[in-house]
């Protein structure tokens, strides 16, 4: 019944809601050595929530579905490193490649690149996801040594403690 989905719909609001500004202000940069600014720490908080809507949807819904009964979308934490090396790596190719650079002024496609990106790198990943569970190859993990895949979490779980300080501090690095 509907009074019995209440819990778990407010559960998942606050869980959502507490996670998305620590890893939604850490998408990008809060300084680094080019010419170009953070944008305000809300443009990742929205990303994040977005990304969380839009996962929902797709799996309570027939657009996507799931074979889980109660299933729960929402952005995973773990892609927040790789989220904030596309924002330093696209501002620095993009701004070393620009006569604007020169003068320290930010190019004006910066942000709308780093955005394409994310978008690129979210349906990659999806279409793949979904390749690996159509064909039943989520096996596939098991071919990854235990000791990589602990090192690489463990690697993420740093880069989150160390981007947390910044983000909070309001500082670089």
């Amino acid at each position: 019944t509907l009074i019995n989905q209440v819990p778990p719909i407010l559960l998942a609001t606050l869980l959502n809601l507490m996670l998305s500004v620590p890893f939604g202000s850490a998408f990008f940069p809060m300084s680094s050595s080019f010419a170009c600014p953070p944008p305000p720490p809300l443009i990742g908080v929205r990303l994040f929530l977005l990304s969380t809507i839009l996962g929902q949807t797709i799996l309570g819904t027939s657009l996507g579905g799931s074979a889980f009964d109660e299933s729960a979308g929402m952005m995973m934490v773990e892609n927040t490193p790789f989220m904030h090396s596309i924002a330093m790596t696209v501002t620095q190719s993009i701004v070393e490649d620009t006569p604007e650079a020169k003068t320290g002024t930010c190019p004006d496609e910066v942000f709308p690149t780093i955005l394409m990106s994310f978008s690129l790198t979210t349906i990659i990943t999806a279409v793949s996801f979904f390749l690996l569970g159509h064909f039943n190859l989520g096996n596939v993990v098991y071919f990854f040594p235990k000791h990589v895949l602990c090192g690489c979490i463990s690697g993420i779980g740093v880069f989150v403690v160390t981007t947390g300080l910044e983000v909070s501090k309001g500082v670089g690095k």
